[in-house]
């Protein structure tokens, strides 16, 4: 698997593959496929920081198997701009 998404946004892929057992391993592919034979995969998307400029704040990117044309499209909206972000929302909390 593959994708391209920008550099501040992590795609990890889990895989259960053919002839493996059920437990899920941080991998990005399977080896020795078959026609007709089903793999598990399960992607995390993380936002490792949020852009400057608002505009991309929102993503599009692919993910899609090597060698194949087909895809997935992820629309990612990042929240970028809530009010725990900003300083003022901070308050020290003094006790006595």
């Amino acid at each position: 698997m593959r994708h391209d998404a920008p550099e501040y946004i992590q795609v990890k892929y889990y895989t259960v593959c053919q002839n493996a057992t059920t437990e899920m391993k941080e991998s990005n592919k399977c080896d020795g496929l078959v026609i007709g034979k089903e793999v598990q995969f399960n992607v995390q998307i993380k936002v490792l920081k949020c852009p400057d400029d608002p505009k991309d704040w929102k993503q599009t990117f692919m993910i899609r198997p090597i060698g194949s044309q087909e895809a997935v499209h992820v629309n990612l909206e990042m929240n970028c701009d809530c009010a725990c972000e900003h300083k003022e929302h901070h308050v020290s909390n003094t006790y006595f």
